[in-house]
C-alpha cells in the first residue's frame, strides 16, 4: 500500500507558450490517433495519386506523441512516490537541492491514497529518516491516530518500510533498499558501513552539509531483516506457534549429498553388508578459526542472539552452561606440536580481554557443507574433544 500524500497548494503554472505553439501540439496530437499515422498517408501518397489505407504504426515509431496524451497520468504517479529527489531553481541562479519536507509535503500512513485522516499524529518529534536505494531522506510522516488504527510500526510495514524499533520510530528503511542490502553482502562482501557511506554520499557527496546518522539503526534492521528471512525460508510462519517453537537445526540447510535416513536412503540400508555399509556411513570433519575473536564488549542482556540455536551455531545458554561446568578442563599442549603457531597463540595472547578466543566447527568432509548446530565459540585455544 503506498503511502497518501499531502501536498501543499501552489499557484498555477504560467508556461511562456504562444497561441501558435499550441496549435501547432494540438494538429501534431490530431494527426496520430488510436494507433494510425495520418500524417504518413498524407504526406508519402498524395504525391502518386494512389489511395492507400493508413498505415498502422506501433506506439515506438513516434513515442513523444505517443506521450504527450498521457502527460498528466505521469505526472499524477509522482504523487505516490514520495522519496523523489527534487532541485530548485535559487536566487543565485542556479538549481539547489530541497526536500520536499520543506516544501510542505506530508505524508500520511494507515490510509489508501486519496483518503483523508481526520485524527493524524505526527511521528515523534516530527523528525523522519527514510533510508532508501536513493539516499537517506528527511521526510514528514503522519501516523494514523484513529480509534481503530493499527500500531505506528504496521502502518510503516503496510507501507514496505521497515521500521527501526517499534515504540515511537522515528526510523525506517524501504524493503527494496533491505532486499538490495541483503544479497549485495553476501555476494560482494562489502560491508554495511561501506554501504551506509555509499548511501550517504550519493544524497550529499560535497561534504558541505551535515547530515542525520543512523548508522547504528539501518545496522539494527539488517540484523532483524536477516533472522526475518531465515525464518521465512524455514517455514516458520506456517506454523500456529510461531517462532518460538523452532527446533534447534530445524533452519539449516543440509547437506544434499550426505546420508541422511528418511530422505535419500533406501529402506533396509541399515542391514547392509558389511562390505557395503561404508557406503551409508557419514563422514565429518573439524576445523577450527584462531582468528577469528571476539571481545568482550557487551553482554547477552544487552545484545541477545536472535537464532537460539536455529541454524548452525549452537544455543547460547546451554553452551555457556557447558563451557561453566567444564572450564577447569587444562589446556591441551602436545609435545610433538609445540611450535604450532594457531594454537600457542591461541592459548596464551589476549585471553583475559576476549570471551571467544576462535570458532570451531563441523563440516561435512566430502562436500563442505556446515552441519547443523555445528558451530560454537572456543574457549582458551584447543582442548580435547570427546
Amino acid at each position: 500500500m503506498s503511502p497518501s500524500v499531502a501536498v501543499p497548494p501552489l499557484p498555477p503554472p504560467t508556461p511562456d507558450v504562444s497561441p501558435a505553439a499550441l496549435l501547432d501540439e494540438r494538429e501534431m496530437l490530431s494527426t496520430y490517433q488510436d494507433g494510425i499515422d495520418h500524417h504518413y498517408q498524407q504526406d508519402m501518397f498524395a504525391n502518386y495519386g494512389q489511395e492507400r489505407p493508413p498505415r498502422r504504426r506501433t506506439a515506438g515509431d513516434r513515442p513523444l506523441l505517443t506521450w504527450m496524451r498521457h502527460i498528466n497520468e505521469y505526472l499524477a504517479s509522482h504523487a505516490s512516490h514520495p522519496l523523489h529527489r527534487i532541485q530548485t531553481w535559487n536566487d543565485q541562479g542556479f538549481f539547489e537541492r530541497v526536500s520536499l519536507k520543506s516544501l510542505g509535503l506530508r505524508i500520511q500512513l494507515g490510509h489508501e491514497p486519496g483518503d483523508r485522516c481526520y485524527n493524524p499524529k505526527r511521528a515523534f518529534g516530527d523528525d523522519f529518516v527514510v533510508i532508501d536505494i536513493t539516499g537517506i531522506h528527511e521526510v514528514a510522516v503522519d501516523f494514523c491516530n484513529c480509534q481503530s488504527a493499527l500500531a505506528h510500526a504496521t502502518q510503516l510495514l503496510r507501507t514496505r518500510w521497515y521500521p527501526a524499533k517499534y515504540t515511537d520510530p522515528k526510523t525506517a528503511a524501504t524493503f527494496r533498499l533491505m532486499e538490495h542490502f541483503h544479497v549485495l553482502s553476501t555476494q560482494s562482501k562489502v560491508s554495511g558501513w561501506e554501504f551506509y557511506a555509499s548511501l550517504s554520499r550519493r544524497t550529499e557527496n560535497t561534504g558541505t552539509a551535515r547530515m542525520k546518522d543512523r548508522y547504528p539503526s539501518f545496522m539494527l534492521m539488517a540484523r532483524q531483516w536477516r533472522h526475518l528471512k531465515m525464518m521465512k525460508r524455514g517455514g516458520r510462519g506456517h506454523d500456529p506457534a510461531g517462532v518460538a517453537a523452532t527446533q534447534p537445526g530445524s533452519c539449516a540447510v543440509e547437506c544434499p549429498a550426505c546420508p541422511q535416513p528418511g530422505k535419500n536412503l533406501p529402506d533396509g540400508w541399515e542391514n547392509a553388508p558389511a562390505w557395503k555399509r561404508w557406503v551409508y556411513q557419514l563422514f565429518l570433519s573439524i576445523d577450527a578459526n584462531f582468528r577469528l575473536k571476539r571481545r568482550k564488549v557487551s553482554t547477552h542482556a544487552n545484545d541477545p542472539g536472535l537464532n537460539r540455536g536455529c541454524a548452525y551455531v549452537v544455543e547460547g545458554v546451554a553452551y555457556r552452561a557447558f563451557l561453566k561446568a567444564t572450564g577447569n578442563m587444562p589446556t591441551e599442549k602436545h609435545a610433538h606440536c609445540n611450535n604450532h603457531n594457531a594454537v600457542k597463540l591461541a592459548n596464551l595472547k589476549d585471553g583475559a580481554v576476549l570471551s571467544a578466543t576462535g570458532v570451531g566447527a563441523v563440516d561435512c568432509a566430502r562436500h563442505g557443507m556446515r552441519r547443523p548446530c555445528s558451530i560454537g565459540d572456543l574457549q582458551k585455544g584447543e582442548r580435547q574433544i570427546r
